[in-house]
């Protein structure tokens, strides 16, 4: 039996978060790669956007072999390509357009590594829900630190500070490895395992995963334009970068909710308020007028997309308690964290983010359906 105590999933969250960092402050990102590096704000979306697609398609290959995988061995391969990758971004104002788009690749790549191994631990705990919603919480508060703090450090050390911190991080991130899992605590692992594809095949498991990267798509295309949808609302960039970790501060709570409550209210029921929710605040961004409708937009996104994620995980990990489909999961947000930003590029024009803001409304409504589904599948009443 797999020990899952407090301060082991913390440790583990605390991990995982560390593997995010990129996506956590994505916003402060796409922005430096403007302001620093000279990129126009498409070029920065699909910079960007490099190291989502490192990390789908990592995902998607770890996810068809991970019931073979010793998950500490997996985690320190992740790491290592990340500490390469994030310091020779150091000299990103030095490297060719090219070559920083491979370094964020490879960053990516690493960055999937190790949060599947977080993730597919995770699925054997006996409540993965409260688990999820943990790690969700330490993502939301790294995100929030740094959203806040990393504006104040590009003015004083450029984009270089910022890659630093990262590489940093890395380091720091091996000495939590061996709270992963050993092969023998896993169960439904080894040789004699059920293999990986046969599982995530499987319609239910296909609809879920579409559905949660839609839901990351949509949700990743308007956070990474936001600091630039607070600048047409008439905030300065710092005044952004502030709001947007004042307001990332409230997904802890949303996201600690989800450990409080486990799954007492179904896994239906909690997501469908929450992805409403998020159809709401792009609806505000589309329409609203002043500062105010800029905050109160991205306080319901911060609520909602905190909410939402650890069930969306939960769900992955009862399809499959060996961790496929969870893993596979992080193939499907990694998908939707590229396509997001990438599809955000080609629908935004200076000061105008209205197309992209309509297709995030159809795509919340799109992964209501899908889930609704889903759970249906699964044997739940209307609120399972």
């Amino acid at each position: 039996m797999i020990n899952d105590s407090l301060t082991r999933t913390s440790l583990l969250a605390l991990l995982g978060s560390i593997t995010l960092m990129p996506l956590l402050v994505l916003p402060v990102m796409v922005g430096s790669y403007v302001d620093f590096l000279g990129l126009t704000e498409s070029e920065a979306g699909y910079l960007a956007s490099a190291g989502f697609l490192g990390s789908a398609i990592a995902a998607i290959y770890i996810s068809l072999r991970i019931h073979h995988l010793d998950l500490r061995k997996l985690a320190y391969t992740g790491l290592t390509l990340m500490i390469l990758a994030d310091g020779v971004s150091i000299t990103a104002a030095h490297l060719p357009f090219w070559v920083l788009v491979a370094m964020r690749f490879v960053s990516g790549v690493g960055g999937a590594a190790t949060y599947a191994s977080v993730m597919s631990a995770y699925a054997g705990w006996r409540e993965p829900d409260r688990a999820y919603g943990l790690f969700m919480s330490f993502q939301f508060l790294f995100s929030a630190i740094g959203l806040y703090g990393l504006p104040w450090m590009l003015t004083d050390s450029g984009i270089s500070g910022m890659f630093a911190l990262f590489a940093m991080l890395d380091v720091v991130a091996l000495g939590l490895v061996s709270r992963l899992p050993a092969v023998h605590e896993r169960s439904g692992t080894g040789f004699a395992a059920k293999l990986e594809w046969r599982v995530i095949i499987g319609g239910t498991s296909l609809m879920c995963l579409f559905g949660i990267g839609l839901f990351e798509a949509a949700n990743m295309a308007n956070f990474a334009y936001s600091e630039r949808m607070g600048m047409s609302f008439g905030l300065s960039s710092q005044e952004t970068g502030t709001v947007l970790g004042l307001v990332t501060v409230l997904g802890i709570p949303a996201a600690f909710g989800v450990f409080l409550l486990g799954s007492r209210f179904g896994r239906f029921l909690p997501i469908l308020v929450a992805v409403l929710a998020q159809g709401i605040a792009s609806v505000l961004l589309l329409t609203g007028e002043g500062q105010p409708a800029y905050v109160i937009a991205m306080v319901i996104m911060a609520l909602g997309w905190a909410f939402a994620l650890p069930y969306f995980q939960a769900i992955e990990a009862k399809i499959d308690p060996a961790g496929s489909v969870v893993v596979a999961g992080g193939f499907a947000t990694a998908a939707g964290d590229f396509a997001g930003p990438a599809m955000a590029a080609s629908l935004v024009s200076p000061g105008d983010y209205r197309n992209m803001l309509f297709a995030a409304i159809a795509a919340y409504l799109l992964v209501v359906i899908l889930i609704r589904i889903v759970t249906a599948k699964m044997g739940g009443t209307l609120i399972r």
